[in-house]
């Protein structure tokens, strides 16, 4: 894969991923990467960034990405007993490629990851025997949610 970033920075952050985990946490070989990027002004600080602009990396948790259900009903109940904004003290977001074809990749397999959790929601609304009325307007919502 192409970079456009130093061969010297990409050495040092490809030796501290060759660690070991029985030499060291992997928590700890995240923290000196981050270092290593913060020293090169890879790392951009941001303190708010909507949920609107991140995409699941299509590598994320094995290939799997995320399940829409578990999604829907994990958001569902941050919105009901509201969120603490520092216990996101230690929470990562890296931008998407800047090489077309890969950005391309990953925004398809998004694509395929919103009409495929949308579909598999539905179907345990179903078999879970929510009421037309309910699944009806639990849909909109959810559609209007991926649309906006």
């Amino acid at each position: 894969m192409p970079t456009y970033y130093s061969k010297q920075v990409v050495t040092e952050v490809d030796k501290l991923l060759q660690t070991p985990v029985s030499e060291q946490p992997v928590i700890v070989t995240w923290k000196k990467i981050l270092v290593v990027l913060k020293r090169e002004g890879i790392v951009k600080e941001k303190r708010l960034l909507h949920p609107r602009r991140i995409l699941a990396h299509p590598k994320n948790r094995g290939g799997l990405m995320l399940n829409g259900f578990n999604v829907r009903a994990n958001g569902s109940k941050v919105a009901k007993v509201g969120a603490n904004r520092s216990e996101l003290h230690g929470a990562t977001v890296i931008e998407m490629s800047p090489f077309s074809a890969t950005s391309k990749e990953q925004i398809e397999e998004n694509v395929k990851l919103a009409e495929k959790s949308v579909a598999s929601s539905l179907h345990l609304l179903v078999k879970s025997s929510f009421f037309p009325w309910r699944l009806a307007t639990w849909s909109a919502s959810f559609d209007a949610f991926w649309q906006a």
